[in-house]
């Protein structure tokens, strides 16, 4: 097994984030446009606002279990080393990355 910290790795996490990001944008939408519309709605239409802000959450919540803490990428080279007996099975890419979790 060979755990290669290239673009595509990087790639698919943002990926992640992108998702995350994007129930995160449309459960606080729903939820402002539950409060903007206010007397305008009826008390049906809140419920089902809230309700799909609730799913967002939910789906944000999903996705953002889906990227990798640092900590899971150390335990899996740690095991990846201690497997091959070497460093080498282990390839990191040179580029520095912002907001990277691992």
């Amino acid at each position: 097994m060979i755990f290669k910290k290239d673009w595509g790795y990087y790639f698919e996490i943002d990926f992640y984030r992108l998702f995350a990001f994007q129930y995160l944008i449309m459960a606080l939408l729903m939820v402002f446009l539950s409060i903007h519309r206010g007397a305008a709605i009826g008390i049906h239409a809140h419920i089902i606002l809230w309700l799909i802000a609730g799913l967002f959450i939910f789906m944000l919540q999903a996705f953002a279990a889906l990227i990798p803490t640092r900590k899971e990428c150390e335990l899996l080279e740690n095991v990846l080393k201690t497997q091959s007996g070497t460093g080498d099975i282990v390839v990191h890419s040179g580029i520095k990355r912002l907001f990277r979790r691992c």
